[in-house]
């Protein structure tokens, strides 16, 4: 079996999400399934980290406008090709993927005809403002109307990347969740089931 592991932060990002994928690849190198993991970075290179083979693919950094949620869709755009010649050039019996790029990974491994997961980090793919720390089990989903003034500015952006979120999220194979809570987020705004795999 082959798997391809398609995200954004991969070699030198600290975050939690991070640090769970670098568990997970840890893992699944370890049980002897071949892995290659494909992150975005400021230059192409071909790397390894702990003995996982990591190809680097650059995304190219707007001068001016870095507005995440302009990014979000501009990245995803640019990110789908990339994607989709990795998938054909390793011929992976699976994708998974996280965080940034997951709609675009999700599509090009739809287009070559593999399975996808997603893991589920943060509340970015569901509220722009990260429900400000709220329950997001009971607070209002993100609207024009109750969304803070900078964020009206540029609904269109907001409105579409959500759409874009939802769309990946419901076309892929599988959602993976860290926890039953966010097990229960999913389902409340993406109306699918989620399999729960608590950090390694």
């Amino acid at each position: 079996m082959k798997i391809l592991f398609a995200l954004d932060k991969f070699l030198k990002s600290e975050g939690g999400a991070d640090k769970l994928a670098k568990g997970v690849a840890a893992t699944i190198q370890a049980s002897g399934i071949e892995l290659k993991v494909v992150c975005a970075g400021n230059e192409d290179a071909e790397t390894s980290l702990d003995k996982v083979p990591v190809a680097v693919r650059r995304l190219r950094k707007p001068a001016i406008l870095r507005d995440s949620d302009y990014l979000r869709l501009a990245w995803n755009q640019e990110w789908l090709p990339l994607i989709s010649r990795e998938i054909e050039s390793f011929a992976p019996d699976l994708l998974l993927t996280q965080n940034l790029l997951a709609p675009a990974s999700v599509a090009a491994a739809i287009k070559a005809g593999i399975p996808s997961a997603v893991f589920f980090h943060g509340y970015r793919c569901v509220s722009p403002t990260f429900f400000y720390g709220q329950d997001a089990l009971t607070c209002p989903a993100p609207s024009f109307w109750n969304l803070p003034l900078r964020h009206k500015l540029k609904w269109p952006l907001v409105k579409t990347g959500l759409a874009l979120e939802k769309s990946a999220y419901g076309a892929a194979g599988s959602v993976i969740a860290n926890s039953s809570y966010i097990e229960q987020v999913i389902g409340r705004f993406f109306r699918r089931e989620a399999q729960v795999l608590y950090p390694v």
